[in-house]
């Protein structure tokens, strides 16, 4: 679970040509920024980049089959890990 203060969430649909990207754009958003990576069952290597970049700041989550919406996965990531009652939820595209 992340206890920061502000909490990015990233669902990503083999996104695996821009998650490198969009990780180091994420983590360029300050100290106390938690980030959680949902890879939505992609079938190229969006997973495997993922997890490149695990820490303990970063949580990497793989869904075992594909999801209804991305809002409805954003909605249950954040009720699930994000520990903070107070903390502020943005959410980022694999692909932004």
């Amino acid at each position: 679970m992340l206890d920061n203060s502000f909490v990015l969430i990233t669902c990503a649909y083999n996104a695996g040509d821009y998650i490198d990207e969009c990780i180091r754009s994420c983590d360029n958003q300050g100290p106390d920024v938690g980030h959680i990576l949902v890879d939505d069952c992609s079938t190229d290597d969006t997973f495997k980049r993922m997890k490149q970049y695990q820490t303990k700041d970063r949580l990497i989550i793989r869904t075992n089959k594909r999801t209804r919406t991305p809002a409805y996965l954003q909605q249950k990531i954040t009720k699930q890990f994000v520990k903070n009652p107070d903390a502020l939820v943005a959410v980022v595209d694999g692909d932004d």
